[in-house]
Formats: C-alpha cells, structure tokens, sequence
C-alpha cells in the first residue's frame, strides 16, 4: 500500500512537472529510492524536510 501511495505521488509530480517543462529545457536525471526522475536542470535537490518524503527540489 505504501508503494502504490509513492507511484501515485511521484505520477502526480511528474504529470504536473511535464506542463512546466518546454521541448528547450535542459533536464537531469535524478534517482529517488528506486526510482529515476527526469526533472529541469533548475530544479535543485535538497535536503528531505520530512521523513514520509523520497525527494524534496527547489523550483527556480
């Protein structure tokens, strides 16, 4: 059950990240636990401020 909660919220920021990004954007690959993120080069990963979370950016 807590996977399929991490896979729909990871779903969700993708989905939601994929309408920010424009076919001219630079993205990196960044993996989380077991699981690869293809997120803007803008996007600066930081330190989890929470313990329920897999990964924590800072959108500029």
């Amino acid at each position: 059950m807590r996977q399929l909660s991490h896979l729909a919220f990871f779903a969700t920021i993708i989905m939601t990240s994929t309408a920010f990004v424009s076919a001219s954007d630079k993205t990196k690959t960044v993996t989380a636990k077991d699981i690869k993120l293809t997120v803007p080069t803008s996007w600066k990963q930081g330190e989890l401020s929470n313990n329920l979370r897999t990964a924590q950016f800072e959108v500029q």
